[in-house]
């Protein structure tokens, strides 16, 4: 019975930790955000910066066929709540799976600037873009003006099977430890 009592505590903990990745939160912990978006690559596209040719580029690097979804023009962000981060999140209009953010501050013109465009994959919270500004846009990442945020391709949320396996397991020990108490 001790063995079973164990089990379920360490299925229950081993569930509890799972998902334990750090996470970011804005309106003094109200909203969570989920973490970091993972960055998959910048760079400087000349020319006009239409939706369409966006979605040109991101097609492109990753060898898919993309959607465009939204395009927010002007874009709203905050910066969240962890102290000395310089880490900005931003409502999506959609479940984007991929976003583009585009630096308004440099012109077309300025051949020098490689970071125009950052192209992110959206891991965590598929409402919100959550990205690092300092680390894509270097430390004057604060002159940032961002042009508009464009969304690509739907992602349909699907609960992480594990998590669930992990749930089941552990509730399956509190009923057998519950059991063989009675017996």
């Amino acid at each position: 019975m001790m063995k079973i009592k164990t089990l379920s505590m360490m299925a229950l903990l081993f569930a509890g930790t799972a998902n334990a990745v750090p996470s970011y939160t804005v309106d003094s912990g109200v909203t969570n955000v989920g973490f970091e978006d993972m960055l998959v690559t910048t760079a400087y596209l000349s020319g006009s910066s239409s939706p369409e040719s966006e979605r040109l580029w991101v097609q492109g690097l990753l060898g898919s066929t993309i959607t465009y979804l939204a395009k927010q023009d002007p874009l709203s962000y905050v910066l969240v709540d962890q102290p000395g981060t310089k880490i900005g999140a931003f409502k999506l209009l959609n479940s984007a799976e991929y976003f583009v953010v585009k630096d308004g501050s440099v012109k077309n013109t300025d051949p020098n600037k490689k970071t125009q465009h950052a192209l992110f994959e959206n891991k965590a919270n598929f409402d919100w873009g959550v990205v690092n500004f300092e680390a894509i846009f270097g430390s004057e990442w604060d002159k940032l003006e961002i042009s508009h945020v464009t969304e690509f391709n739907g992602k349909v949320m699907v609960s992480e099977p594990g998590s669930i396996a992990l749930f089941l397991i552990a509730l399956t020990g509190l009923g057998l430890a519950r059991r063989y108490k009675k017996a």
